[in-house]
C-alpha cells in the first residue's frame, strides 16, 4: 500500500485523546447510601460489567473512526507489483500520431479525433498539478517543453493532420530523451498510434529500465485507398516541341479490383489528357500520359485521381525544365566529326579551345566536356576537370597518339578508370553492346545486334585496369577490351574511348551508332532533376542553375486556387564548387509547384508532394502487436491499453497510479461513528431503565 500524503499519518497520535478521556472517566466514582442494598447486589454487579463493555465499545468506535479518518487523509493507494511510482511530482509525455493515415475512421470517428479523446482521458487520470508534454509526428522543437494541465488540453484541441511520417521508434526515442532530462520523480510515456505497418517498427523501440511506456493502438475500419504512387519521366532532357511522356503509377490498397478509375493530367492549370484505369486488388498499374512542350521554360503540372475518404495522395505535382540549349566544350584538338554533329544543332551551344587557353571558370556551366587527343594536359587543367566531375560534370576522354601523357594517366588512376597502355596495330571489330546501359535507353527496339553494323578498329590501346576500378564497359571489342567505357566519379562521370575518333583508327564516325552515342552523352550529361520532391526530403537539392546573386532568394508557390493559401518562403542556399544547394527544412506546408526566384528572375521550378509512406493503409492487429513485443522482449517495458475494454483513465488509475482506497476509509469512519452513536444510545437506555 502506498500513501500519497504520509505526513497525515502523524494524526494517529490523536488516538491518545479518547484513550485518556476514557481512562479518566473510569476513575470517577460517587457514593450512594441506601438503607438496604442486599436485594440489588446481583443487579449492581451485572450492570457494572455491561457498562464497562459499552464504554470499551464506544472507545473502540472512536479509535476506529479517528484511525480511518487519519488514513483517509494520507490517501492510501493499492498499487500493482510492477508499479514504479514514487513520491513527488509527475511528468506525462503523450505522443499522438497525426499523420495522414489517421484520416481513417472506426466506430468512434476519425482516428485522429479518437486519439485526441484518449489524450484527454490521460490528462483526466492525473492531478491538475501534474506536468505534461504533447508530441506529434512533426517533432517540432516547440513541442519539447513542459505544459500545465490546461495548456496540454488546449494543445490537444489545436492538433491537426501533418504531412510528416514518423517512425514509432523515433517518437519513442525523443520521448525518452525528454523524460530522462526531467527532474520529476514520476515519469510516464504514452504512444497513441494506428499501428501502420510502414511506421510501426517495434524491434527498434528504445528501452529504459527506469521508464515504462504505454501503447494505445487504434484500429481502423475500411482502410481502402487508391492513390498515385509515383511519376517518372522517360527522358532526361526536353526541348521545345518535344513530346513529354510521363509514366504514372497508381496503387490499389484494397482487397477488391476496381474499374475505370479516372486519371487526369493538368499542365499550367489546364487539362491536357485523361485516362481510365482498371486496377487489380492489392496491385499497381502504370499509365503513360503525354503532353507536348510548346516553349522553353518551366512546365508545371499535376496528375490527379478521385478517391474517398483518403484524399491527400490523390494528386501528384511535377515540374519539368524545357531547355533551349545545352553547352558542349571541346578541349585539345578539334574533331571535324564532332563539330559537324553539334555545331549546326540549334539545341547545342558548341565551343572549342586548346589546352593552353581553357577558361576554368566556364566549366561548372558546361554540360559536356570533350578532352580530344590532348597531348599537353597540364596539372591545373587535370585538377579542374576532376573538380568539374566531382560536382556532377561529364567528361568524354579521347586518347591521343602515339602515347598517353603521364598527367592524363594519373588523372584516370585517380578516377579509378582504366588507363590506356600499349598500342595494338591490329584490326578488330566491336562485338557487343550493353543495351541496358542508360546511354542506349529507348535507342534499340531489340536486344540482339545481328542487324547492327559494329565499328571496325584499325588499332587500339590496351586498357590497364587496376585494383578498385569501377569502370563499366558499354561497347566491347572481340578480345574483351572495352571500346567505350564509363566510370562514375562522385557526382559526375567519365567516358573513355580506347582509340581516337579519326578515320585512320576506326570507322565509328560513319556508323549509325555514332550519333545516338554522342548525342545521348550530351543529353544525359545535363543534371537530371527529379520531376518532384517530397516533404520528407532531407538532403539538399542541387539546383540546375547556380545562384551567385546577392539578392534574397524566394520559393513561391504557383497557385491559382484562391481557397488555398500560397506559400512564399526564403530557403537556405549554399554554393559549393560552382553548384548551388537548396534546403527548405520544415518551412513547406502545402504541396504544389514552386518557382525559385532571385530578384525579378525565375531560375527554375521545383515540385513538392506529400510522401506516400502513409498511403499504404495496412495496420497491425492487437494480437500481432503483442506478438512483436514478446518476440523483441519489450513486453516488460511497454504495456498496451485496449480502449474497447475500458477507458484510458481507468486503466491508468489501476495500473499506473493504483487503486485509491481513501474513500473506503471515509466509509469506515462513518460506520465507526454510527457504531459509537448506537452504543451511546444503548448506554443511555440502560441508565434510564436502572433509574426506574
Amino acid at each position: 500500500m502506498f500513501f500519497a500524503n504520509p505526513i497525515a499519518l502523524w494524526g494517529l497520535f490523536s488516538l491518545l485523546v479518547p484513550i485518556a478521556i476514557h481512562l479518566f472517566n473510569f476513575r470517577r466514582y460517587r457514593k450512594v447510601h441506601f438503607s438496604n442494598v442486599a436485594l440489588l447486589n446481583a443487579l449492581q454487579i451485572e450492570s457494572k460489567k455491561q457498562s464497562q463493555l459499552r464504554q470499551r465499545m464506544i472507545l473502540a468506535m472512536r479509535l476506529l473512526a479517528l484511525t480511518a479518518l487519519t488514513v483517509a487523509f494520507a490517501q492510501p493507494t493499492l498499487r500493482p507489483k510492477n508499479s514504479h511510482a514514487a513520491q513527488g511530482d509527475t511528468l506525462v509525455s503523450v505522443y499522438i500520431d497525426n499523420s495522414y493515415s489517421m484520416l481513417c475512421s472506426n466506430s468512434e470517428g476519425t482516428l485522429l479525433e479518437v486519439a485526441k479523446q484518449k489524450a484527454r482521458q490521460i490528462a483526466e487520470a492525473y492531478n491538475l498539478s501534474d506536468h505534461f508534454q504533447l508530441l506529434s509526428s512533426d517533432l517540432r522543437g516547440s513541442e519539447f517543453r513542459v505544459l500545465s494541465h490546461d495548456e496540454f488540453l488546449l494543445a490537444v484541441d489545436e492538433l491537426t493532420y501533418s504531412s510528416r511520417s514518423t517512425l514509432l521508434s523515433t517518437a519513442a526515442r525523443r520521448q525518452h530523451d525528454f523524460l530522462s532530462q526531467a527532474t520529476e520523480p514520476n515519469r510516464h510515456a504514452y504512444l497513441i498510434t494506428d499501428a501502420q505497418r510502414s511506421t510501426f517498427d517495434v524491434p527498434d523501440l528504445p528501452v529504459d529500465r527506469n521508464l515504462h511506456s504505454t501503447l494505445i493502438p487504434l484500429t481502423a475500419e475500411g482502410a481502402n485507398n487508391i492513390y498515385i504512387d509515383s511519376l517518372a519521366m522517360t527522358a532526361p532532357y526536353y526541348y521545345p516541341g518535344a513530346t513529354i511522356t510521363l509514366n504514372v503509377t497508381l496503387r490499389n490498397n484494397s482487397d477488391r479490383a476496381v474499374e475505370k478509375v479516372p486519371l487526369r493530367l493538368f499542365v499550367n492549370h489546364q487539362q491536357r489528357a485523361m485516362a481510365s484505369v482498371d486496377m487489380p486488388a492489392w496491385g499497381a498499374t502504370t499509365v503513360e500520359m503525354s503532353v507536348v512542350a510548346n516553349q522553353a521554360g518551366i512546365l508545371n503540372g499535376y496528375v490527379e485521381t478521385s478517391d474517398y475518404p483518403i484524399t491527400f495522395d490523390d494528386r501528384m505535382y511535377f515540374s519539368i525544365p524545357i531547355q533551349s540549349q545545352l553547352s558542349l566544350l571541346t578541349i585539345g584538338i578539334e574533331n571535324p566529326y564532332l563539330r559537324h554533329l553539334f555545331a549546326n544543332d540549334s539545341l547545342t551551344q558548341y565551343r572549342f579551345c586548346s589546352t593552353r587557353n581553357t577558361d576554368y571558370g566556364s566549366l561548372p556551366t558546361t554540360d559536356l566536356v570533350i578532352l580530344n587527343q590532348a597531348e599537353d594536359l597540364s596539372d591545373g587543367l587535370a585538377k579542374a576537370l576532376l573538380n568539374y566531375m566531382e560536382h556532377g560534370g561529364t567528361l568524354l576522354l579521347i586518347p591521343p597518339m602515339p602515347t598517353t601523357p603521364q598527367t592524363m594517366q594519373q588523372m584516370l588512376r585517380q578516377l579509378h578508370a582504366p588507363v590506356p597502355d600499349q598500342w595494338v596495330s591490329t584490326e578488330i571489330r566491336c562485338s557487343n553492346i550493353n543495351y541496358q546501359d542508360p546511354l542506349y535507353q529507348s535507342v534499340f527496339s531489340t536486344t540482339h545486334n545481328e542487324d547492327i553494323e559494329m565499328p571496325l578498329l584499325k588499332g587500339h590501346y590496351t586498357l590497364q585496369s587496376h585494383s578498385g576500378s569501377v569502370s563499366q564497359p558499354i561497347i566491347t571489342l572481340a578480345d574483351g577490351t572495352p571500346y567505350l567505357s564509363r566510370t562514375p566519379y562522385q557526382d559526375g562521370q567519365c567516358y573513355l574511348f580506347c582509340c581516337p575518333l579519326m578515320p585512320d583508327y576506326c570507322n565509328f564516325m560513319q556508323q549509325a551508332l555514332f550519333v545516338p552515342t554522342l548525342y545521348n552523352m550530351l543529353l544525359r550529361s545535363h543534371p537530371l532533376q527529379p520531376a518532384y520532391y517530397t516533404f520528407n526530403h532531407t538532403t539538399p537539392i542541387m539546383l540546375s542553375h547556380p545562384i551567385t546573386s546577392e539578392t534574397i532568394v524566394h520559393l513561391i508557390m504557383d497557385n491559382d486556387d484562391e481557397a488555398v493559401e500560397s506559400n512564399d518562403i526564403i530557403p537556405s542556399i549554399r554554393n559549393i564548387g560552382g553548384k548551388s544547394l537548396l534546403t527548405v527544412y520544415d518551412q513547406l506546408t502545402q504541396p504544389g509547384c514552386y518557382h525559385l526566384t532571385s530578384g525579378d528572375t525565375t531560375t527554375e521550378g521545383i515540385a513538392f508532394n506529400y510522401p506516400r509512406t502513409e498511403s499504404d493503409m495496412q495496420f497491425y492487429t492487437l494480437r500481432q502487436i503483442k506478438q512483436q513485443l514478446s518476440n523483441s522482449s519489450l513486453d516488460k517495458y511497454y504495456q498496451i491499453i485496449q480502449p474497447t475494454q475500458q477507458s484510458v483513465s481507468q486503466f491508468i488509475r489501476k495500473h499506473s497510479q493504483g487503486i485509491p482506497l481513501w474513500h473506503l476509509f471515509v466509509i469506515l469512519t462513518l460506520i465507526a461513528l454510527m457504531g459509537e452513536i448506537i452504543f451511546i444510545r444503548i448506554q443511555d437506555h440502560a441508565k434510564h431503565n436502572t433509574s426506574l
